[in-house]
């Protein structure tokens, strides 16, 4: 039995308000299938706008956006208004090894200090 006729005989056994959902579901696979379209770029979607921007327009604005933004590389010179490091002796801690720290938790668990 081919596939027509095997859905027209189980539509034709079903009530009609099931047959009605059977068609608006068929009526929804149809619509599904016709959406599946690419999406169209958005060079094509501007284009009925009369904007023309060129590649130096674009650079320029970058330029302008990115101009005052904050650099940090090892090549550069330390930005002055950065906070300097600070001065005087530095504390050292020294942290314990997984096998000298003290079992079944922090040492707020046993009273201990850290």
């Amino acid at each position: 039995m081919k596939t027509e006729e095997l859905v027209i005989d189980k539509l034709r056994a079903l009530p009609p308000d099931r047959q009605q959902e059977v068609i608006d579901f068929i009526e929804f696979l149809d619509e599904k299938r016709r959406r599946k379209r690419p999406y169209p770029s958005l060079h094509g979607l501007c284009a009925d706008l009369g904007v023309d921007i060129a590649e130096e327009d674009i650079a320029e604005a970058r330029r302008e956006m990115w101009g005052n933004f904050p650099r940090e590389r090892e090549d550069s010179p330390r930005d002055e208004r950065a906070d300097p490091p600070p001065e005087g002796p530095q504390r050292k801690v020294t942290l314990p090894k997984c096998e000298d720290a003290p079992k079944g938790g922090s040492p707020k668990d046993s009273g201990e200090r850290a």
